[in-house]
């Protein structure tokens, strides 16, 4: 099956390892999307020969690629995608992450039995976890306002979106960037659900370990920089804008405490 209402965005930049398995499991969705558009951003590896070496290995169109001048982030680059696009909805994947063959599917039909739904996520799973098989389109559970602004429900690459809805990424930020734009589209009063089905595999490593996920404090100070967002586009008031920024340090040094550990634990074994 073919979807012609479905555009997926794929930011890249230095990932010619992965992103010809992220492409193949687009390619193996039991509802192929209209298109694939991949953003370069402003590789220095082989990522866009290989990405038009890909290109005639598929339909002609299929695989679309953008190539940035200059390196400008994930959150950007997406936007470039997003405004590139011809579906009437986006699903997002990163270039070192995976999707099961459903996915698609899967939502699509969710957004075709709930026409208000503007936003849909779901669970993921790490690869060293079970995957565990997909027996029913799972169940859907509305996220509330509350609770957008305690915790991220979605990571990107579980997100489809309608293509209309009236925000972006915000340009240039490159930490929590997700988060800042699930948030302004809830508390816009946009409907968003979360299945409860594991359909996508993140090649990201927890918290405390190398990568972009280490960058503790850089996260920190992104997820600060969201609360302050939303309060000064009149989201948020002042009471509720300094609960969650006090909330957002207490989660902050719980997560430094837990990497001590891990790092003490891991000295130990090393002796």
């Amino acid at each position: 099956m073919r979807s012609e209402s479905i555009s997926v965005v794929i930011p890249s930049y230095n990932s010619v390892r992965s992103l010809q398995l992220a492409i193949e499991s687009v390619a193996r969705q039991t509802l192929a999307p209209l298109e694939v558009i991949v953003v370069d951003d402003a590789s220095n590896d082989s990522t866009v020969e290989s990405v038009r070496a890909l290109q005639s290995t598929y339909h002609p169109g299929w695989l679309k690629l953008i190539e940035l001048d200059r390196n400008v982030g994930a959150a950007s680059a997406r936007n470039f995608g997003w405004d590139a696009s011809d579906g009437t909805h986006i699903a997002f994947l990163d270039s070192d992450d995976l999707w099961h063959p459903r996915k698609l599917e899967i939502q699509w039909n969710q957004f075709k039995r709930q026409p208000e739904l503007a936003l849909s996520g779901h669970s993921f799973r790490f690869p060293w976890e079970s995957d565990g098989e997909v027996e029913s389109d799972g169940v859907a559970v509305s996220i509330s306002r509350s609770q957008i602004l305690w915790r991220n429900p979605f990571v990107t690459p579980s997100v489809m979106l309608r293509k209309n809805l009236p925000f972006r990424f915000k340009s240039g930020k490159r930490h929590m960037e997700d988060h800042l734009l699930w948030m302004e589209i809830v508390l816009s009063g946009y409907k968003a659900s979360r299945l409860n089905l594991h359909l996508s595999t993140i090649n990201k490593a927890q918290f405390g370990a190398s990568g972009l996920s280490s960058q503790l404090w850089a996260m920190q100070m992104g997820e600060l920089d969201n609360y302050c967002q939303l309060h000064r586009q009149k989201y948020i008031n002042t009471p509720t804008a300094v609960f969650f920024l006090g909330f957002s340090l207490v989660k902050f040094a719980r997560r430094l405490f837990i990497v001590a550990g891990r790092r003490a634990k891991a000295f130990i074994q090393g002796e």
